[in-house]
């Protein structure tokens, strides 16, 4: 009896720390880092879009800016836009990674224009 009553608090205790355990936090997808962001938007969008700072890239592409600043351009907008990139765009296949590191570097550019 000794070792079922061992192993029957051994499960309580593993459900209770278990059940008391915060939940897991949103995936990667709900968080990016603006400063790789930046460096992903140098890299492969700078020649189509103007980022703060640089020189004029296209007049058919908007700035980074105006996409930052643009209501209806939310996380999840943009999200689905860069999952399947549209002509004029190129073909870039991001990762969800880079994703969301462009779309945190937008979130930046929308606060610092607030």
């Amino acid at each position: 009896m000794t070792k079922i009553a061992v192993l029957f608090a051994a499960i309580v205790l593993a459900t209770t720390a278990s059940a008391q355990q915060p939940p897991p936090q949103p995936s990667a997808r709900f968080g990016g880092n603006p400063a790789q962001g930046e460096a992903i938007a140098m890299r492969w969008c700078a020649s189509c879009h103007t980022l703060p700072g640089g020189k004029s890239a296209s007049d058919v592409a908007p700035s980074f800016r105006a996409i930052a600043r643009d209501p209806r351009k939310d996380s999840d907008h943009l999200r689905g836009f860069l999952s399947h990139p549209h002509w004029p765009m190129p073909p870039l296949q991001l990762s969800r990674n880079e994703i969301e590191n462009i779309i945190a570097y937008l979130q930046a550019l929308r606060h610092e224009a607030e």
